[in-house]
């Protein structure tokens, strides 16, 4: 079925194209968040800290060293959900910013 012209001419639009940037946006930053989420549950479940304490016992490393380099990892998982957030944030206010915008066109 073919696209009226009102239709390709509210979805070429700056405001239905900026919404629908955004929504891809958000979208994408759920699904990526939720691909860490998977890897973190996947990482807590694999922590074995007797083999990662072990250079301590062995004397080869400290624990601080140890628990420091486990902290970095969990930091980076946190990290990586904290830009998808950031993303979300910044579309969800694409979105407000044009909907007025978005709502007058017909």
């Amino acid at each position: 079925m073919p696209k009226s012209d009102a239709g390709q001419q509210v979805s070429d639009m700056p405001a239905s194209k900026a919404i629908k940037q955004a929504l891809d946006n958000i979208n994408s930053a759920k699904t990526k968040r939720e691909e860490t989420m998977t890897e973190l549950v996947q990482h807590l479940a694999n922590l074995n800290m007797i083999d990662d304490l072990m250079p301590v016992h062995q004397g080869q490393s400290t624990k601080e060293a140890v628990f420091g380099a486990k902290k970095e990892e969990f930091n980076q998982y946190f990290k990586r959900m904290a830009e998808q957030e950031d993303l979300i944030k910044s579309s969800n206010n694409v979105i407000q910013s044009n909907f007025a915008d978005f709502s007058k066109l017909k």
